[in-house]
């Protein structure tokens, strides 16, 4: 199976992205979850390389790709700049996406903003309303513990998401909500 790896200009900076495998079945470009996920988890989809081109990116912020500290890069509209800018770099055309959680999320809105040549959407755990999604967070941040609650409050107003009070209590949040398997895998 031959791979080819490189990097794409985008709003805002580079983003590495991975085409692998081929066949005669139309390509598939992955979007990860996140936003700050890179695709490493969604590797699995390589088994279906020896039927199709699977293609990865990491998301601007994210895994191999730029990490720019410009907070106000952080829109919906540019991260949809940014996947037109890879299907249009790698001539993506008659290709099938495939996006998990955030990823869903950006996939719906880049197929409602952009015409392409996407001629389909799998949405793999993921939520169709920004609201909606909201209001779920703010259902599961409200059953922590107070001291967790009160350390994600308090480190998102200041800004201070590097810090390892936050750190912590985000590891709260992934291990009760995201991934329940003990130990945390690797």
């Amino acid at each position: 199976m031959t791979a080819h790896e490189s990097l794409i200009a985008v709003p805002g900076g580079n983003v590495w992205f991975k085409r692998t495998g081929g066949g005669a079945g139309r390509p598939v470009l992955v979007v990860h979850g996140g936003p700050g996920l890179p695709h490493d988890y969604l590797r699995s989809l390589e088994r279906l390389a020896d039927e199709r081109e699977i293609v990865f990116w990491d998301q601007l912020g994210c895994g191999r790709s730029g990490r720019p500290s410009n907070t106000a890069l952080w829109t919906m509209e540019r991260s949809v700049a940014e996947m037109d800018s890879v299907v249009r770099a790698l001539g993506l055309n008659g290709f099938h996406i495939f996006g998990n959680s955030w990823g869903g999320m950006l996939a719906q809105q880049y197929v409602l903003d952009v015409s392409s040549g996407a001629v389909s959407l799998t949405i793999s755990n993921s939520i169709a309303s920004i609201p909606r999604f909201s209001e779920m967070v703010a259902r599961l941040k409200s059953e922590l513990d107070r001291d967790t609650q009160s350390a994600i409050a308090r480190h998102e107003a200041a800004g201070t998401t590097s810090s390892a009070e936050y750190q912590a209590a985000i590891r709260t949040w992934n291990e009760t909500y995201l991934c329940r398997v003990r130990p945390w895998p690797t």
